[in-house]
């Protein structure tokens, strides 16, 4: 209470009863010691006189007695004098301590009117918040009966939104829907100055998220999720990493970033560091922790490769020394883990913690192909794939699986009339926007049901993506936007076909695992430490020998197989342009 601090009257009184008694004895004590003192001082002049009269006797015969006498008489008188100073100081300490004595009762009389005033005042207040309690009581009591039955409500609706959520989850996995998530990217981010002219509605817990402009189209667009400006890096994984996990289960998974040039696609999926991490660093720090974690049960074994698509031709990103190798798109047994689709000669190294692949990662960041345009001024000018084999081992039932996830960044479409690229960027965005229209008819014949025929083979890059769109494999695609009004036009179309896309049915996706017995899986790991090892001891031997530079480098190329460790989980990711 805000009157804790103060001392209420009656304390007062009480305390400073005390202090004037002991203020008034000390007075007395000293004005006694005062007179006690005068009063020896007179008796020895007293004594003093008589022994002058005493002298004078004696001296009476002496010519000297008159002048004797005379002086005892001065100092005598001078001793009258002194006495009747020290009487009167006396009496003025007397008069001061009666004065002090009555203004202090006075002043206690008045602390006691004001003690009898706060008692009341108390009482008073007392009284009052007695009664505020009371009516809050009885507030709460009537809010509490109000409230429980909404305490029920509440949780039915959690309830059903959460059956909800898990019914159309599972409905779009038995229809193997291509899940459409779309990303709008904070306005200005590219240097342009328009306003933007997107509106995003994720109000809904039962429906999906809406996107809607306020000019160029009419139409509003819908889909599983919508991310606005503000979204963070964080937001959007947190969104799409329960989809990628499934690839520990044995699922193949295959996730990439749609939209025009500058709409945040390489911003997403690469990021910076930190904070700004984008999905493909996340993935692999999230899928390392979950191999620590599985460590006790599991032997795994993880791969990379990475490539680019760059004017229809492959490129191996993880290879410096063979930039103009040919690779081709080749198919594959899907049995045991196979892929479906391969690329024979393309790098594939086994890796083994975080660091490792953040290295690797950052060496084929450097090796793809980048370019200055009108609209960007770090524009991708190729496709970009960072794929992921992932095997397992349970060594408790000999169940093995494999998995592989894909995830890919496509370069951006753009008109050439606004980005206003000529020689070798015209011929960039001309094969860049060729795929891509390709991707589109891929797309319109898996959303037809009438179309037997899907036509893969049209570009390298649907012919890349031809196992995980037929079925194979759980698909997620990240649409991205520019919401300014001078992109309007390439908004449109972009979520058009994002539309297009969440038509799409792939058909359930298959676990890709294989059964085996306990001893054959202990046989198998057994095996599999043998080939390590002798891997190991090969490179070991090759570099204690004398070779020369290009032998050495021949040597570090050839990936190595070592026990998986996830204890560094500390992750560093190349720094790059924020959107692009």
């Amino acid at each position: 209470p805000a009157s804790a601090g103060r001392v209420s009257p009656e304390r007062t009184v009480e305390t400073l009863g005390p202090v004037i008694e002991s203020v008034l004895s000390s007075l007395t004590s000293e004005y006694e010691r005062r007179l006690l003192k005068k009063e020896t001082e007179l008796k020895r002049l007293r004594a003093s006189l008589e022994q002058s009269k005493k002298a004078a006797a004696e001296s009476l015969e002496n010519g000297e007695r008159v002048a004797e006498m005379k002086r005892d008489a001065e100092e005598k008188a001078a001793a009258e004098t002194e006495r009747a100073k020290a009487e009167a100081e006396l009496e003025d300490v007397r008069k001061d301590r009666q004065e002090t004595n009555a203004r202090v009762l006075a002043k206690v009389k008045a602390l006691k009117g004001e003690a009898s005033e706060a008692k009341k005042i108390c009482k008073s207040i007392k009284m009052d918040a007695s009664l505020a309690f009371t009516a809050f009581q009885i507030e709460l009591s009537q809010l509490q009966h109000h409230i429980e039955p909404m305490y029920a409500v509440v949780k039915d609706y959690s309830t059903i939104q959460a059956e909800n959520a898990r019914l159309n989850n599972e409905i779009l996995d038995l229809k193997g829907n291509i899940r459409v998530y779309t990303r709008v990217r904070p306005p200005g981010a590219t240097g342009s100055t328009e306003a933007s002219i997107v509106n995003v509605d994720c109000t809904s817990d039962f429906d999906k998220d809406k996107i809607w402009l306020s000019e160029g189209s009419n139409t509003n667009f819908a889909f599983e999720k919508v991310f606005d400006e503000s979204s963070t890096q964080e937001k959007v994984w947190n969104e799409i990493s329960p989809f990628v996990q499934s690839a520990l289960d044995g699922y193949n998974v295959c996730l990439f970033a749609y939209g025009q040039t500058g709409s945040g696609k390489t911003h997403t999926m690469t990021g910076n560091q930190g904070a700004e991490r984008g999905v493909n660093t996340r993935v692999v720090e999230d899928l390392f922790r979950n191999i620590e974690r599985s460590s006790a049960t599991h032997d795994f074994d993880v791969s990379i490769q990475m490539l680019e698509i760059y004017n229809e031709q492959l490129r191996d990103l993880l290879d410096d020394q063979k930039k103009d190798k040919k690779l081709e798109i080749r198919g594959s047994s899907a049995d045991a883990g196979g892929s479906g689709v391969d690329v024979p000669g393309l790098t594939v190294m086994s890796v083994s913690d975080i660091p490792e692949v953040m290295a690797l990662m950052e060496k084929g960041h450097e090796n793809r192909s980048i370019g200055a345009t009108k609209m960007n001024e770090r524009s991708s000018r190729s496709h970009s794939v960072f794929t992921i084999n992932v095997t397992s081992s349970n060594r408790l039932n000999g169940v093995e699986t494999h998995a592989k996830v894909n995830l890919i960044d496509l370069a951006g479409s753009e008109r050439v009339g606004r980005s206003q690229a000529t020689g070798e960027r015209l011929k960039e965005a001309q094969s860049i926007n060729k795929s891509l229209s390709a991707l589109g008819d891929v797309i319109q014949a898996l959303a037809s049901k009438k179309k037997k025929h899907v036509p893969f083979r049209n570009s390298k890059l649907t012919h890349l993506l031809a196992e995980s769109m037929s079925g194979s494999s759980k698909v997620l695609m990240l649409s991205h936007i520019a919401p300014e009004k001078d992109n309007a036009s390439e908004t449109v179309s972009t979520l058009r076909f994002a539309t297009r896309v969440a038509t799409c049915e792939l058909g359930q996706a298959k676990k890709n695992q294989t059964n085996t017995s306990a001893k054959d899986a202990e046989i198998e790991r057994l095996r599999s430490r043998v080939r390590k090892q002798s891997d190991e001891n090969k490179r070991l031997s090759v570099e204690k020998r004398p070779a020369s530079a290009v032998a050495r480098k021949s040597a570090a190329a050839v990936p190595t197989r070592r026990p998986l460790s996830a204890a560094n989980f500390k992750s560093s990711s190349p720094e790059k342009p924020k959107w692009s």
